[in-house]
C-alpha cells in the first residue's frame, strides 16, 4: 500500500464475524479477527493477533473497529470485570504506537428478544453506560469514537418518553437477520454509515 491509505481493522464477537465484506466502512486494507461468541476479555487476545498486520501497511492512518460485550452479558460476567476488559482492549491497542491509531467501540445493541425483558435491558443500558464512560473519559478520549447502538435499531420508538429504562424502545426485526439476535444487511448499512461518520470526524 502507498503512504496515505486508510487501514481498518475488524475485531470482536459474531457481530464482526458476520459483517458482509460489501458493507465494511470505506477503506483501501482491511484485516478482521472475530470469534462467535467471544467475551472481552478474549478480544484482547485477537488484537494483539490482529493488530500487528494492520500496522505493517505504510497507512496514514488506521481504525480499529471493535465490537463485544453482549457475551460477557450472557455468560453473566460482572459488569467491572467486563469494564476492566474494555480497559485492557483499549491498552492493548494504543501499547503499539499511537500516531496512526483511532478506535471506533460499538456498544451493546437492543435486540427484539429483548424487548420483553427488562432485566436483560437494564445490563445492556448499564453496560453501555459504563463502556462510553471509560472511552470519553480515556487519557487517549481523542482518539476513541464510542457509538451508541443501544437504540439504533427501534426506529420510531427510540424517540418515546421512557424509551431505554421505561421499555418503550422496541428493536425492528426489519433490522436483524431471522434469529432475531444478528444484524441482517439493512442493519450493517447503518453500522457502516455510523462508522464512516466517525471516521471523517477524526
Amino acid at each position: 500500500m502507498s503512504d496515505g491509505g486508510l487501514v481498518i481493522v475488524l475485531i470482536g464477537d459474531s457481530d464482526i464475524n458476520r459483517w458482509p465484506k460489501s458493507l465494511y466502512p470505506g477503506a483501501d486494507c482491511y484485516h478482521c479477527c472475530a470469534v462467535s461468541g467471544a467475551t472481552l476479555y478474549e478480544c484482547v487476545t485477537l488484537a494483539q493477533n490482529t493488530l500487528k498486520q494492520g500496522l505493517e501497511n505504510e497507512a496514514t492512518n488506521v481504525y480499529v473497529v471493535a465490537c463485544a460485550g453482549e457475551n460477557d452479558i450472557s455468560q453473566s460476567i460482572l459488569l467491572e470485570d467486563s469494564c476492566k476488559a474494555l480497559k485492557s482492549f483499549i491498552d492493548i491497542i494504543f501499547s503499539y504506537e499511537q500516531d496512526r491509531l483511532h478506535l471506533v467501540f460499538m456498544g451493546p445493541k437492543l435486540e427484539p428478544w429483548l424487548n420483553d425483558d427488562n432485566q436483560s435491558r437494564r445490563d445492556y443500558v448499564r453496560m453501555s453506560r459504563a463502556f462510553e464512560r471509560i472511552c470519553t473519559e480515556h487519557s487517549l478520549a481523542e482518539r476513541i469514537s464510542f457509538i451508541d447502538c443501544l437504540v439504533m435499531f427501534c426506529g420510531e420508538s427510540a424517540e418515546e418518553r421512557g424509551a431505554l429504562l421505561g421499555g418503550k424502545a422496541k428493536a425492528e426485526k426489519a433490522y436483524f437477520d431471522h434469529d432475531l439476535l444478528h444484524l441482517n444487511h439493512r442493519g450493517y448499512e447503518m453500522w457502516k454509515q455510523r462508522v464512516e461518520e466517525c471516521m471523517k470526524r477524526n
